[in-house]
């Protein structure tokens, strides 16, 4: 009787250990955890909306630090293509990128009062991929959604979106995963594309596909994530590479010539059968084939990494390089964006440092009082610019923001 009753003891002890055990959770997914302490200080800003960037938009950011260095006439072209469409938002560090960027517009005949510009440090002109995404809420309100970006790199551009959130007056939720924007499309009704490469960046961080799913739902409000591969070589990895929405029906996918690329030919044709299969809210998702410029010298060419704004299609352009296939994609373009003013914008000597023009700017969606705090402030500076200085870069958290991912329920 005695060696029963130690027997089912230790059975007994057996099953507790072996419960807490499994109940302990991996201390390299912190994100799978139900923090109460992150809903009570930060929780994520559900129910929300992700827009589409084919959406009315308050205003188009540019990092003008490099721009005004590198591409001036690149950016007095982008200002002029977009004036009266929208209020194009410059970031400057300091007042000779400013006074740079002013003599390149006067030169090229275009007045600086177009455009404002915001004293916001940044380190480079990427802020498609450092800047904040704006997130709309049922009652109209917005927030900013800020991931991490470089770590221990590019300290100044990872604080752009919280000194926007200051400027603007609304919300930032910063999430501690490493999303770059390049790597987010959204068709506006709860779709999201992006690529592996989303996974792979974060897996050091033990943030798998799963957690992910999770996170864009619970802080952009996605429903649908369709994870699809990168181009093979190409260094970003980002799906705005190959990839853009101009309806929430409607993506353009690129193409490549089997001739000229079998391997990224095979990858962009599977993307495309993929996103064939997806049905959305609206119905079943159409795929337009954009062909895709040649990458045998090394630098990746894409007409889908383009500049979508109030009615205006700004798409890169290789005139040098394959004039024929530029103007095939500004009449796909117009095709599926009937109404809109299309224009191709020179890009070959921007895309030789790894991105086109959705790279270098940022659609702001419906963003609060951003102008109206960037105008005053430029008021001011005309006044006293002895008193003005750029925002500095803020100190990070006292306490970093942790996750509770629990309740989400996203859908494949």
């Amino acid at each position: 009787m005695k060696f029963v009753c130690k027997l089912l003891a230790g059975v007994w002890l057996f099953v507790v250990l072996s419960s807490a055990q499994a109940a302990k959770p991996q201390q390299n997914l912190p994100l799978a955890l139900p923090l109460k302490r992150a809903a009570a200080l930060n929780q994520a800003p559900l129910p929300v909306r992700f827009p589409a960037e084919f959406e009315k938009q308050s205003a188009l950011v540019l990092g003008g630090g490099e721009l005004g260095q590198f591409f001036p006439e690149l950016f007095v072209e982008i200002a002029q293509a977009t004036f009266g469409q929208v209020p194009l938002v410059v970031l400057v560090s300091n007042e000779d990128e400013r006074q740079l960027l002013t003599t390149a517009m006067i030169t090229g005949g275009f007045p600086p009062e177009a455009v404002y510009f915001a004293s916001v440090t940044h380190d480079t002109m990427w802020s498609r991929d450092y800047g904040p995404v704006v997130v709309e809420r049922p009652n109209g309100s917005r927030v900013l959604v800020d991931a991490d970006y470089f770590e221990g790199e590019r300290k100044a551009d990872d604080q752009v979106p919280k000194l926007l959130g200051k400027m603007s007056g609304m919300a930032v939720f910063h999430i501690p995963a490493r999303i770059e924007g390049g790597n987010l499309l959204s068709n506006g009704q709860g779709v999201c594309l992006t690529t592996t490469t989303l996974v792979d960046r974060n897996t050091d961080r033990g943030i798998g596909q799963g957690n992910l799913k999770r996170l864009l739902h619970n802080f952009y409000g996605v429903r649908q994530t369709l994870f699809l591969e990168p181009l093979w070589g190409e260094s970003t990895g980002h799906v705005d590479m190959f990839c853009t929405f101009t309806s929430p029906q409607t993506v353009l996918v690129g193409q490549y010539d089997v001739q000229t690329d079998l391997q990224n030919a095979q990858i962009l044709d599977r993307n495309a059968q993929k996103l064939a299969q997806l049905r959305t809210p609206l119905g079943q998702l159409r795929v337009i084939r954009l062909p895709m410029p040649p990458n045998q010298d090394g630098v990746w060419r894409s007409y889908a990494n383009s500049i979508l704004i109030n009615g205006t299609a700004l798409v890169p352009v290789y005139p040098s390089v394959c004039p024929d296939l530029d103007q095939k994609a500004l009449a796909i373009y117009k095709q599926e964006l009937p109404g809109w003013n299309v224009v191709g914008i020179d890009a070959t000597q921007l895309i030789e440092r790894g991105g086109a023009l959705h790279c270098i700017s940022l659609n702001l969606g419906q963003s609060g009082k951003l102008m109206e705090t960037i105008a005053q402030h430029e008021r001011r500076r005309q006044l006293h610019p002895e008193l003005l200085h750029p925002l500095p870069i803020a100190p990070p958290p006292a306490e970093p923001l942790t996750l509770d991912l629990a309740p989400s329920s996203p859908t494949d």
